[in-house]
């Protein structure tokens, strides 16, 4: 059980950080935690990255609050975690609220980086 703990402990921290540095406009450390092998339905890592720099580069200020975070585990593959979570998004030039999932996956390193990630 304290395995199960802080491995949640890790992914919570992972998360919190992932988010931080989303709103901070910091994109090397936001990007740095979507795996090379990371894809959304429309999007490849490469994609995803040449996307959200381009993005974010245009923002001034983001601000990124969630709720309702649920973390579930398979037993049979606990390396991978779907993080499902109500994000309200709020930048100088767009507002969106919505449901988003994605899959945290822990390297052999022990790093959690996100190998997908959408809306719903």
């Amino acid at each position: 059980m304290a395995g199960t703990r802080a491995r949640k402990q890790g992914l919570e921290a992972a998360f919190e950080t992932w988010r931080q540095s989303w709103e901070a406009i910091d994109n090397d450390a936001y990007l740095s935690y979507y795996s090379d092998d990371f894809g959304s339905f429309d999007r490849s890592k490469e994609q995803w990255d040449t996307y959200k720099r381009r993005v974010n580069d245009a923002k001034s200020s983001i601000q990124v609050d969630v709720s309702n975070l649920s973390l579930f585990a398979d037993p049979g593959t606990p390396e991978i975690v779907s993080v499902r979570f109500f994000q309200r998004y709020r930048s100088n030039n767009y507002d969106w609220d919505g449901w988003k999932e994605q899959l945290w996956r822990r390297s052999d390193a022990g790093r959690w980086e996100i190998i997908y990630e959408g809306n719903g």
